[in-house]
């Protein structure tokens, strides 16, 4: 944080903007929140699923707000873009298919055991 004050700090106060915080408390206090809130939920995230199910996520919904941006903002993609974003959303459900596979194999056991 103190790298970023000292880098960004005289930007803003050449671009007269410092007292833009000052200007919207509100609005920064819910930034933090929200970015506080997503450290929690990329914890959990990865505690309860893997750092590979994150990064699968991530990629999902970068492709998903590219789409948002097409539909609400007529957004040009290119077909090789389109494609892509296509691909990432396809491996995306593939690798769900599969991780629920994998944890109905691995409770499967765990009932087969405990109904005897």
């Amino acid at each position: 944080m103190l790298g970023a004050a000292a880098v960004e700090w005289p930007v803003m106060v050449r671009a007269g903007h410092q007292g833009i915080p000052a200007e919207h408390p509100a609005l920064f206090i819910l930034a933090a929140c929200l970015g506080f809130a997503v450290n929690i939920l990329a914890y959990a995230t990865i505690k309860l699923a893997s750092s590979l199910t994150l990064k699968v996520l991530g990629c999902v919904k970068n492709a998903l707000v590219i789409v948002a941006a097409m539909i609400l903002f007529a957004e040009e993609v290119t077909v090789l873009q389109g494609l892509g974003y296509g691909i990432s959303t396809a491996a995306f459900g593939l690798y769900t298919h599969i991780k629920v596979a994998q944890i109905a194999e691995e409770a499967a056991p765990v009932k087969a055991a405990g109904s005897d």
